[in-house]
């Protein structure tokens, strides 16, 4: 069942993110400098995903929600064997906190509607509307455009 809609998992990326960014401080691994990297590594690249995804709290949408969804899928399993594949599988905190990222990521994965975001029923927001607006799923009123262009004909003079 996809429970989770775009704006959700969004304030989930940038919250995993800072957590993931902390961890070695909050965990105790810091001393471990592969894993500390890893996991700020790990982190910045969530916030740059984020950014640059098509989604309520993206910023340059650049990236479909959908293969947003396919990279945090290899994100998550990167994650989860890096302890393995990067040395540092005998420190239980930074094994642990690394293995249990990996597997949060498969179940936000698991929840999400990633094809929520490219759906178009329902009231549209404009961008760059706050978060209450988005929460509330409020229509925003339309912005006028003025169109700048050439006419599309030419009067005919008779």
């Amino acid at each position: 069942m996809k429970v989770l809609k775009p704006l959700p998992h969004a304030i989930m990326d940038y919250a995993w993110a800072g957590l993931m960014m902390a961890s070695p401080w909050l965990f105790g691994f810091s001393k471990n400098r592969v894993a500390t990297a890893h996991a700020v590594a790990s982190g910045g690249a969530i916030i740059g995903l984020s950014l640059m995804t098509r989604y309520p709290l993206g910023v340059f949408k650049y990236i479909p929600f959908p293969v947003h969804g396919v990279i945090e899928t290899v994100a998550g399993a990167t994650t989860a064997t890096a302890p393995w594949l990067m040395g540092f599988a005998d420190d239980d905190r930074a094994r642990t906190t690394h293995v249990l990222s990996g597997l949060a990521t498969f179940a936000v994965v698991a929840l999400t509607d990633y094809q929520a975001a490219d759906q178009s029923s329902g009231p549209r927001i404009r961008r760059g509307a706050g978060m209450a607006e988005q929460l509330r799923r409020q229509p925003i009123e339309r912005e006028e455009s003025v169109n700048v262009g050439p006419p599309a004909s030419y009067p005919i003079a008779s």
